[in-house]
């Protein structure tokens, strides 16, 4: 479980940063809800393009190897279950 107030710091840092911004809840006064801002959407655009690429470069790769790390994984998986 996330801690509250791990929660809390990001929201303050993210809307500091101009990324998110809060309004209130339309049905729970002692709520907000959050939103991106137009920047905000820009830099989670620009962060998926850069974690997509970071995946197909560790991931998908070399294809043989990707197969091979897969079916370690599973085998990992599998007896761990036991």
């Amino acid at each position: 479980m996330i801690d509250v107030m791990t929660v809390s710091s990001a929201v303050r840092l993210l809307e500091k940063k101009g990324l998110i911004y809060r309004s209130p809840h339309e049905t729970d006064t002692r709520a907000n809800s959050i939103s991106n801002t137009e920047e905000g959407k820009n830099c989670l655009k620009r962060a998926v393009i850069d974690v997509e690429g970071v995946d197909k470069t560790f991931f998908f790769e070399n294809i043989e190897e990707n197969v091979q790390f897969q079916n370690m994984l599973t085998e990992l998986l599998s007896k761990n279950l036991e």
